[in-house]
Formats: C-alpha cells, structure tokens, sequence
C-alpha cells in the first residue's frame, strides 16, 4: 500500500518539479532527479540560468550571465522542503540602451508578466468564487494544489556566496554605471508552522 502511494506521489511531483525548475535554469532538469525512501532529492553543479528568470518581476533589467555553482533540493514525503544554492552569479544590465530597443526581450517579459497574473488571479478565485470546483477536480490536480500549498507552508531556503552585479555601459555614453551586492550566507524560512504552535500555546 505505502508503495503504490509513493509510486503516486512520484507520478505527479516528477512533472511538478520539472516544470517549475525548467522556468528558470537550463540543462535536463529529469536527469538530475534521485528518488529515495524518504524523498526526492535535485543535484545539479553549474547550474545556468535562463535569459528570462526574472521575467517575472517585471524590471527594466536582462541577465548577462547567471550560475549556480550547486543547487540542491530536498523533498520529503511529509513535504518538508530544503533549497541549497551555493555561488550564485549573477550579472545584471539594463534591458534596453538609448539606441536599441530589444524587443524579443520585452516581449517575452510582458508574457511572462501576464502568465504570473492569471495564475494568481486563477488562484484567488479557486479559493473564493469558484471553491465549489474543487468537488469536480480530478485527485491528479487536486493533489498537486495540495503538494503546491504545503511546500509554500514548509520551505527553507539556504544561500551562501552571493554576488550579484549590475553595469549600465550604455544609458550615459562614456559614463558608466557600475554596483554590486555580496552575501556570505543567508537563510529564509517560512515561519508559518511555529506561528500556528505559538497560536495554540497561547
């Protein structure tokens, strides 16, 4: 029984995981996969990422270059989530310059922009107005709504050797514009949990 459920669990989370990872960094995302008893585990060493990973913020800016010397991800079956990114690279210019407009850029930033809109909208509805659709779902999508929920409810997210740089070479000719930010170690982690302990204590 404990098999069949956890061959299930894979079935669903495999595509899940490959679909999200595939957003934003380069490379056969499945190749990298381990399945193990307790969870699935994503190792992959000089990670590229991709033109359009920060897309979604919506800012005037592309990425020159970006790499991860290491991404490691682990994902128990009780859905505890550890993200590891060790040497994040990241260089950073503007997205246009006073000559050239990079529309390929622009457009694929605004569909980006428009995808993460519907999806929250989307979002906000199937827990509102559109609840009662949640009986016609299927168990495959409603599972994965599940999976997507607790991961956000039990994520950590470990990062050390941060550099991120961004030059403007091209907004004021002859004046170049140049900063940089480092971080040695940082750690976010989604206190949703204790908070809820430390509402039933009180």
């Amino acid at each position: 029984m404990q098999q069949a459920v956890m061959s299930k669990f894979l079935s669903f989370i495999e595509p899940l995981i490959t679909a999200i990872l595939g957003r934003y960094i380069e490379g056969d995302i499945a190749k990298c996969l381990l399945f193990h008893r307790w969870g699935i585990e994503f190792k992959s060493e000089n990670v590229k990422l991709k033109d359009g990973a920060l897309d979604e913020l919506g800012l005037p800016i592309r990425i020159d270059k970006g790499f991860l010397n290491l991404l490691h991800i682990t994902i128990t079956y009780t859905f505890r989530v550890e993200v590891n990114v060790s040497g994040f690279f990241l260089l950073l210019s503007p997205q246009h310059s006073h000559k050239h407009f990079d529309k390929k850029s622009n457009d694929r930033q605004q569909n980006a922009i428009k995808r993460a809109k519907l999806n929250r909208a989307e979002q906000r509805m199937l827990e509102t107005e559109w609840k009662f659709l949640s009986s016609s779902m299927g168990y495959g999508e409603l599972f994965v709504r599940g999976v997507l929920k607790y991961f956000v409810r039990n994520l950590i997210v470990n990062v050390s050797d941060v550099h991120i740089r961004y030059q403007d070479v091209t907004t004021i000719p002859r004046h170049s514009f140049v900063f940089g930010v480092t971080v040695k170690k940082m750690t976010v982690r989604n206190t949703a949990d204790e908070d809820d302990d430390d509402d039933k204590e009180d």
